[in-house]
């Protein structure tokens, strides 16, 4: 399996069939048993400050604000820096003025948000996305699928992307990957997305 750099890539596939383990490879959370994960040329064989990870969960540090959580890997920059990094991204996410909120006075969907714009602020090589909406409303979740596409077009950071939704795979991706125990078909996407998208994943994905 590769990967383009700038491309963003959508994983389908049943429950228990290694989505979400795939992403934990490539974060480095667990070795492989066999294979290997390169980037850049490079082994991956722990966590690598170039692949950054968003859950289903906003897994935001409480005892912090809004900024500073989003402000949380940008620590090597002064502060001025960083309060302009935030502000703008802050700003991108529809979230001006939130700066100084503390994580449980945010909604579910904010909440998330903050969590995306963590995970994008550092401009990270990859970043991978475990159903990042999967537990939101429809609205919400698609009102966040247009703040990540924003995100991604001022990044152009390589996205891999575990969803079970069909339409949102079809919506955000250049590339869907289905996958099913032992084996995995590749879908190639036109940006200019048509029905016949869809049928093909679903044809695929029960295949």
């Amino acid at each position: 399996m590769q990967v383009g750099e700038g491309e963003v890539v959508a994983i389908i596939g049943g429950s228990g069939c290694g989505k979400s383990t795939l992403l934990r490879l490539i974060a480095g959370l667990e070795p492989p048993t066999r294979g290997e994960i390169r980037l850049g040329g490079r082994r991956l064989l722990e966590p690598d400050e170039r692949v950054n990870i968003v859950f289903q969960e906003p897994r935001l540090f409480p005892w912090l604000t809004v900024a500073d959580n989003i402000a949380f890997g940008l620590r090597h920059l002064d502060r001025g820096e960083r309060s302009a990094w935030v502000g703008a991204v802050l700003s991108r996410i529809g979230l001006s003025g939130y700066g100084g909120r503390w994580i449980r006075e945010l909604s579910g969907g904010q909440a998330q948000r903050v969590a995306l714009a963590r995970g994008l602020v550092t401009r990270p090589s990859v970043l991978l996305l475990d159903e990042p909406f999967s537990a939101l409303d429809a609205m919400t979740r698609t009102d966040l699928q247009d703040h990540l596409s924003d995100l991604w077009h001022d990044n152009g950071s390589t996205m891999l992307l575990v969803t079970h939704d069909i339409e949102e795979a079809v919506a955000l991706a250049d590339r869907i990957i289905v996958m099913r125990p032992c084996r995995a078909a590749s879908l190639r996407l036109c940006r200019s997305i048509c029905p016949a998208d869809g049928t093909a994943i679903r044809q695929a994905s029960l295949s």
